[in-house]
């Protein structure tokens, strides 16, 4: 599984010690040896791939959130990505799977 996490998760994990921490600083490497991916495509993602979706992600998400194109534009240049978001509002879309906090805590015990 491929995850794209939004800004919001991040800077959650910075500010204060929490699951969100847990599951992306502490839990890094659970989740690079469940997503069989090369710490490499774990790391960077191809601009050229999120320049190919950047277009018809701006045109399912300039209505819900025009800040959150770019990490729909990721998760759809990604196979099988999935968007790390609290944010509901993430779920009005259906380019891309969108897992919060608390699903993500499932797939990974």
């Amino acid at each position: 599984m491929k995850v794209v996490l939004d800004t919001n998760i991040l800077i959650s994990a910075l500010m204060r010690n929490s699951t969100t921490r847990r599951l992306i600083v502490e839990l890094d490497e659970l989740i690079l040896s469940k997503s069989s991916l090369s710490e490499e495509e774990f790391n960077s993602v191809s601009n050229d791939a999120i320049q190919d979706t950047v277009e018809e992600a701006k045109k399912v998400m300039l209505p819900i959130d025009e800040k959150d194109v770019i990490f729909l534009a990721t998760a759809m240049a990604l196979e099988d990505a999935v968007i790390r978001s609290d944010d509901k509002h993430f779920k009005q879309q259906n380019k891309a799977k969108v897992k919060t906090t608390q699903e993500m805590l499932k797939d990974f015990q």
